[in-house]
């Protein structure tokens, strides 16, 4: 049996899911309002917007699909005028029900109807398989990488082990427990990290994305601080070698089984790595437009961009990715040897410019990944997930 979907004047609703409770919250908000944009011209879809602020409270406002209303000093304040929703948790209906929360908002004209969700969230409680256990359990499509995959790809320390095993190159490096430090003498720990890693070194917590909490380091000086600023935001720490001769090359995937993978690039920043506001806040980065920041194709021989294609599909299929992804490589431009970096489940702004630059419109790329959720979806409906025995008569 397929998936048939609530239509309301022969359009699906889309509810886009974006902000919560993570160090990346504003980046969701831009990713979010990226795709609404397109939403909104298009003559499938209806366009919700679903914001989930730092309290972990529902709102649900057309006024919240437009990036001028976060801008407000006070939003948050504005919010309150919205008036947050409630979630009807029965995953019999197949679509997701919100109501207001407040009695004297409530009338059968303010329930809100979700036929696919759209997840922009980056980071912890969005991006890390959390919401997508949440779809699964109401029985609703949604946009993007399951529960295994998200939770996976977002866990740096084991996606490594794994891409390892398949045969990917990894940066020598350490990792460490917030608690070790605590327990053992930092000294120890130092002398352990020095024998093994060369500096320089780069500092990074598990399970963030965005550059939020990475720090190149060059002695042990700088190593110390690095480490208490990654345990602000994570349990555990990343020591890894700086690799020589660096390029970065990045390369978006989409798809479930067939695979569309695009053209590699080579982002360009000033500093040692490419920071938040070099990602995000420069002009030419990927929101704000200004002088070109990226080189697409990376400048590579066509034999190497090739094989890094191949490499990103290799590792998506290898952690169980669907919908998209984008995959991270550190290449050493003289050994050319191919370090695989990270994956990433969402990433920001979809990476618009990048699949635009390889002929695939930001209309056509929202049509397919809704259609590769709505597939995704249909196929887990095969399955067989009640099972019927005398145990409880026995």
């Amino acid at each position: 049996m397929t998936y048939q979907p609530t239509i309301i004047n022969k359009k699906l609703n889309i509810g886009v899911f974006f902000g919560s409770r993570s160090p990346e919250h504003d980046v969701s908000i831009i990713t979010a309002q990226m795709i609404i944009d397109v939403l909104k011209k298009s003559d499938k879809y209806n366009a919700i917007p679903v914001y989930l602020d730092k309290k972990g409270r529902w709102f649900i406002s057309s006024s919240l699909g437009d990036v001028k209303f976060f801008r407000r000093p006070e939003f948050e304040k504005e919010l309150d005028k919205i008036g947050d929703f409630l979630l009807d948790l029965d995953a019999s209906k197949g679509f997701l029900k919100f109501q207001p929360k407040r009695k004297k908002l409530f009338s059968r004209s303010n329930i809100i109807i979700i036929d696919v969700a759209f997840p922009a969230f980056h980071g912890s409680f969005g991006e890390d398989g959390t919401i997508q256990g949440l779809f699964e359990i109401l029985n609703i499509p949604y946009v993007g990488c399951g529960v295994l995959a998200s939770a996976l790809v977002m866990n740096k320390i084991v996606s490594r082990k794994i891409l390892e095993k398949e045969g990917f190159l990894i940066v020598n490096n350490l990792w460490f427990c917030k608690n070790e430090f605590e327990r053992r003498k930092k000294e120890e720990i130092f002398e352990e990290i020095e024998q093994k890693l060369s500096y320089p070194l780069f500092i990074k917590p598990n399970r963030l994305g965005s550059s939020i909490g990475i720090s190149k380091v060059n002695n042990q000086k700088e190593l110390d601080f690095a480490i208490e600023v990654v345990f602000q935001f994570d349990d555990k720490v990343i020591i890894e070698e700086a690799v020589q001769n660096l390029i970065e090359v990045n390369c978006a995937i989409i798809g479930n089984n067939d695979l569309i993978v695009s053209l590699p690039e080579q982002p360009l920043y000033k500093k040692d790595f490419q920071t938040f506001e070099e990602k995000y806040l420069t002009k030419g980065g990927t929101i704000k437009k200004g002088a070109k920041k990226n080189i697409i194709p990376a400048p590579l021989l066509k034999e190497k961009l090739e094989e890094i294609q191949n490499l990103s599909k290799k590792a998506y299929r290898a952690l169980g990715c669907s919908g998209i992804s984008r995959v991270d490589f550190l290449i050493n431009i003289k050994t050319m040897n191919i370090y695989i970096n990270e994956l990433n489940t969402l990433p920001g702004t979809l990476q618009f410019h990048l699949w635009e630059a390889s002929g695939v419109s930001r209309e056509d790329l929202i049509n397919k990944l809704i259609d590769y959720g709505l597939e995704h979806f249909n196929n887990n409906k095969k399955f067989i997930y009640a099972f019927g025995s005398n145990l409880l008569s026995s």
